[in-house]
């Protein structure tokens, strides 16, 4: 897989005043970027109008995950790739991209990849930690990969979650499809195909399932849904068929915020927690129409989920959960910054 502009744009997007990123977020549904640049200018906008101190103390924690082998850990064993691209993405987006040891990391998970079969999630994972370093170490890792992604194409158009599994993932095919728009953007797309494979999995509640047999929506594939409709939206499909996928998909979501101000992953969990919180937080400012929701309540919720740590300050996963880690910190922060944006 050839990769194009993308690093060179989040680049310099990350290194634009926040004044200037509220000013294209607030347009940015008129530029012709990639949902993770535009998703890109959002968090930017945010991430200065959060207090110092709390912004210091989470970069903290960030680091204090790092091992060794210049990877980070998730609550416990060795450096994963997985945790691995959440840190440097939060490290980023606090304006602290310089990792010493992530480079080497990431040259020997590369290589790694070559030889042994990673999930579909290791793989976006590696992309995504490894395009951010080139965007801001100025040299380039991927250049000579191979297309990573298409053993894990099905026969419907989407994506699955491992090679061995049967049935393509909602949410995998919203990743791959958003990560190959953004740093491969010259990648064949049928469009209408995707359409027709988010038809068939959109429940008449209006939300999707992650898998076509499945018979209850949840908010997660919901919102990948939608995010996948955003990364066609300059391609050629029917408007109503657009316009029908995304108004079931909205309300939906409306429906699953909860009275803690947070949104619960699917009708049958009572209770909500911080990744749901945060992709819909992404889909419903992607779609500029956030004032559907209650956003002073969303804010609550994910300010109710941070906790002192002697390493700095993270987030938990929900109420329920007692020990911040590196992924629900990254989400944490995004979710303060979309909601300060």
């Amino acid at each position: 897989m050839k990769i194009e502009d993308g690093s060179r744009q989040t680049s310099e997007l990350c290194n634009l005043p926040s004044a200037v990123c509220r000013l294209l977020s607030a347009v940015c549904c008129l530029i012709m970027i990639s949902y993770f640049a535009r998703l890109t200018l959002r968090l930017a906008a945010g991430v200065e109008r959060l207090d110092a101190r709390e912004r210091r103390q989470i970069a903290s924690f960030f680091r204090a995950r790092q091992d060794s082998s210049g990877g980070f850990t998730g609550r416990q064993g060795r450096a994963d790739i997985y945790y691995t691209s959440f840190a440097v993405r939060g490290l980023a987006l606090l304006g602290e991209p310089d990792v010493p040891g992530i480079e080497s990391y990431l040259v020997q998970k590369i290589g790694e990849s070559q030889k042994t079969s990673l999930s579909c999630t290791e793989t976006i994972s590696l992309f995504f930690a490894a395009h951010l370093w080139e965007a801001f170490s100025g040299r380039t890792l991927l250049e000579r990969v191979p297309d990573p992604f298409e053993r894990f194409r099905r026969e419907d158009g989407g994506y699955a979650s491992s090679e061995k599994a049967a049935f393509s993932s909602t949410y995998h095919t919203f990743l791959v499809s958003a990560l190959l728009e953004h740093l491969a953007p010259d990648t064949p797309v049928d469009a209408n195909e995707l359409c027709r494979f988010l038809q068939r999995r959109q429940r008449s509640d209006g939300g999707f399932v992650e898998l076509e047999p499945l018979k209850h929506s949840g908010t997660n594939p919901t919102v990948a849904g939608l995010g996948l409709l955003a990364c066609l939206r300059n391609r050629s499909i029917a408007d109503d068929m657009r316009a029908e996928l995304k108004e079931g998909a909205l309300r939906y979501l409306r429906g699953c915020q909860t009275s803690s101000g947070g949104f619960q992953a699917n009708g049958r969990i009572p209770a909500a927690d911080l990744l749901s919180t945060f992709t819909v937080l992404t889909a419903f400012y992607e779609e500029g129409c956030e004032n559907q929701i209650d956003l002073a309540a969303a804010r609550n919720f994910v300010q109710s989920l941070k906790r002192e740590t002697p390493d700095g300050l993270g987030y938990v996963g929900g109420p329920w959960d007692n020990e911040p880690d590196v992924e629900y910190t990254f989400y944490g922060l995004a979710a303060e910054c979309l909601l300060e944006g």
